[in-house]
């Protein structure tokens, strides 16, 4: 919201004939400057009444520029992409693409232009300047493992080992009993009653079609991986109630997961039971 209200106090009218229609700056141009997307500098034109160009006019703009004689000489000798004639001409890629169209100029075929995206080093369109080639390291001091680009990038200095050991110390992995967020009053320490019977899971699984509610795998997928049957749960997540219309079939995998959110999934498997039902009917 602060990000919009913010743009709102500059993208003025104002603002906007100026740029767009004086200056005739394009919308990515407009939106590189102030760090948001064409889309928004697009929707703005149109709040305050401003006709956008058409493509026709967009051409016509960069037509001395992107001429036949350039374009063939950048496009088909020098091999260059779309995209690395629009940042050397200070364009968008549409108008790049429109005029290689008007100029009758073949364009390349999927395999022709995968060929090109796939150079590497310096001769790849999207280089940089070698960052992911660099080699990063885990920021703890008596630690020496290397960690990824893309870990590096997102901020996780540290290596898999550092960081988990680091929850630990932190207690975010230690959080037991009823300072654990997931803590419901003991009620997983309750033993279930007899009528939780194994006839009583062989018949809910059977109804499911011996098939998970939530990721899909069959028992027998299920079973030959991990040698084990489906595990049946209660949707109100109240041992004591076995209902029928209360037990769903999941594999051990979903039956964990779903023990977050708790509101979302009671809704989810109760919807999904009375569909089947309904179905059935």
């Amino acid at each position: 919201m602060k990000q919009v209200s913010k743009l709102s106090k500059i993208l003025t009218k104002k603002f906007l004939i100026k740029e767009y229609i004086q200056n005739k700056k394009s919308l990515y141009q407009i939106g590189e400057l102030l760090n948001c997307s064409h889309c928004t500098i697009r929707n703005y034109l149109i709040k305050n009444g401003i006709s956008i160009r058409t493509h026709a006019e967009v051409c016509i703009k960069y037509s001395k520029i992107l001429t036949k004689t350039f374009l063939i000489k950048e496009y088909v000798i020098n091999k260059k992409t779309i995209k690395e004639i629009a940042k050397q001409v200070d364009c968008s890629y549409t108008a790049v693409r429109n005029n290689i169209e008007l100029c009758k100029i073949k364009f390349r075929t999927n395999s022709e232009a995968q060929f090109l995206l796939e150079r590497k080093g310096t001769k790849c369109p999207t280089y940089i300047d070698g960052r992911t080639n660099k080699k990063y390291y885990c920021k703890e001091a008596d630690c020496n493992n290397e960690i990824s680009y893309e870990n590096h990038r997102n901020g996780q200095c540290r290596c898999e080992s550092c960081s988990t050991k680091r929850k630990h110390k932190l207690g975010v992995l230690n959080s037991k009993g009823k300072y654990n967020p997931n803590f419901q009053g003991g009620l997983s320490n309750f033993p279930y009653p007899l009528e939780f019977s194994n006839k009583l899971k062989s018949k809910i699984r059977k109804r499911d079609n011996y098939t998970c509610q939530k990721c899909g795998i069959t028992e027998k997928d299920y079973s030959m991986v991990y040698g084990n049957v489906l595990a049946v749960h209660h949707i109100d997540y109240n041992k004591e109630n076995c209902k029928e219309t209360n037990l769903t079939t999941l594999c051990n995998k979903c039956n964990s997961e779903v023990n977050f959110n708790r509101d979302y999934w009671t809704d989810y498997f109760n919807k999904r039971l009375y569909k089947n039902a309904t179905c059935v009917v």
